[in-house]
């Protein structure tokens, strides 16, 4: 009996081991106290040493609804939450009054030495729903223990923020802001400078025939001089173009992008990552659009180009992070959401090769804003729709997801169900094959007793 039992075990182990290894561990967490949660950024948290002790995650939720004057309005607010690496909640910021609060841009704050010492929330200046309407955009500083610090203005009326990136040179840490405001009936491109403590140093507005936006920026230092690498939009058309780090015009770097290429940009060695949106592949099941990452040096030249290989959902977040060990870029992190809804990260080197697929998420109540990759762990950050067949709480929650394995073997449901049909099948044929042959081991110890007694 006790080899009957040993096997079994041994079996259900394996299977058990099988059933692990084809699906990543992943263990999803939600505030679960508020409707419509939605997380849009996140960071590493520092403590007060210096070290990364965590995740720190910035998004808007729904307080309440407020009446007045037969109305009804949704008063959204920020909120600052701290995770620690293993999911558990520490601690939880929130900012607003009762209008409908918007978060731009997640960052962190600086000391003297450049030295990260709290958290920075780019918001629009919040206000109670009569009180007078001023568009101006307002930093939160928020310190390591969950408190806000101070609120400074931008000083940038009427404006709304697309982005914010920071810079170091010689010790000196600035802020970079881009984003649009109305002027004369046209929308015109803001870009703004900023110094560690949020002084404002410049800004400057770039106005075009066309309502002009810019979406997207990076930077580029080469001998300690920083000129930056700008997306400008009008009318769904794109345009790369460089500034020096006084804002001025230098040169347009690409303008030939396809259409409904929503282009967007990242650092890089010695450079800067262009990717996006491409319809010009041949892709199975006659698909045409995937992605493209191209790599261009500190001369604006291009080194390389790769395209992906599987077909995207072209109106899907994409996003790509640069992997950095002890200061060196050793790959990037390719974020996007397939044809059949699906979120998928492929690794890709620093030669434009693509490697592998790293992790697939198959389900379509996740919305995924941005994810990052800790020790070949990686956390996700967004938003969770409640499934048409269950009976949730609130219609969404806020997500954050961690995934503690980095390969993801994919398998169909099909080839799954059929492989632990086989896998219970082998392990009853051996149980009764253990059977059968303790039997037969009795019969032959009956026979034996017999033949005795007859002697």
């Amino acid at each position: 009996m006790k080899k009957i039992i040993t096997v079994v075990v041994s079996i259900l182990s394996i299977l058990f081991l099988y059933n692990y290894n084809v699906y990543a561990k992943d263990t999803a967490f939600s505030l679960k106290k508020y409707n419509e949660e939605n997380l849009l950024f996140m960071e590493d948290s520092y403590n007060e040493k210096g070290n990364i002790d965590g995740i720190v995650s910035a998004g808007t939720y729904l307080k309440e609804l407020v009446d007045l004057d037969d109305k009804e309005y949704e008063d959204y607010q920020v909120m600052l939450i701290k995770y620690n690496s293993s999911g558990k909640l520490l601690w939880k910021f929130s900012y607003g009054k009762t209008i409908d609060d918007k978060l731009d841009a997640l960052s962190y704050t600086y000391d003297e030495k450049g030295n990260i010492n709290g958290y920075l929330l780019v918001v629009q200046k919040t206000r109670n729903i009569n009180d007078e309407v001023i568009n101006t955009p307002n930093f939160i500083l928020v310190d390591f223990e969950g408190k806000e610090d101070k609120v400074i203005e931008s000083n940038l009326n009427n404006t709304e923020i697309n982005k914010i990136i920071v810079t170091s040179n010689s010790n000196k840490t600035e802020y970079i802001i881009i984003g649009h405001r109305e002027k004369d009936s046209k929308v015109v491109g803001v870009l703004a400078k900023y110094d560690s403590k949020l002084n404002l140093l410049w800004e400057r507005e770039y106005v075009e025939e066309k309502n002009t936006d810019l979406i997207d920026i990076t930077y580029t230092k080469d001998n300690n001089v920083i000129n930056y690498m700008v997306i400008r939009e009008s009318e769904n058309t794109y345009k790369l173009l460089k500034y020096d780090s006084n804002g001025n015009f230098v040169k347009e770097v690409k303008s030939d992008f396809e259409e409904g290429d929503n282009p967007k940009l990242e650092t890089s060695n010695k450079g800067f990552i262009l990717y996006g949106i491409t319809n010009e592949v041949k892709l199975k099941n006659n698909k045409s659009t995937s992605y493209y990452l191209e790599k261009y040096n500190l001369k604006e030249e291009k080194e390389w180009e790769t395209i992906g290989t599987e077909p995207v959902d072209p109106t899907g977040k994409m996003s790509l992070k640069g992997i950095i060990n002890d200061d060196n870029l050793e790959e990037y992190l390719m974020m996007y959401r397939n044809d059949d809804k699906s979120i998928e990260i492929v690794k890709i080197n620093t030669d434009g090769s693509i490697v592998e697929k790293t992790k697939k998420i198959n389900n379509d109540y996740y919305d995924i804003n941005s994810f990052s990759n800790k020790d070949r762990t990686i956390y996700f950050v967004g938003q969770i729709k409640c499934p048409e067949d269950d009976n949730c709480d609130y219609e969404t929650n806020s997500l954050f997801l961690i995934s503690d394995e980095e390969k993801v073997i994919e398998v169909e449901s099909d080839t799954k169900t059929n492989i632990i049909v086989l896998c219970l099948g082998v392990a009853a044929l051996v149980a009764i094959t253990v059977l059968i042959k303790k039997r037969k081991t009795i019969d032959k110890e009956i026979i034996k007793l017999q033949k005795k007694k007859k002697k």
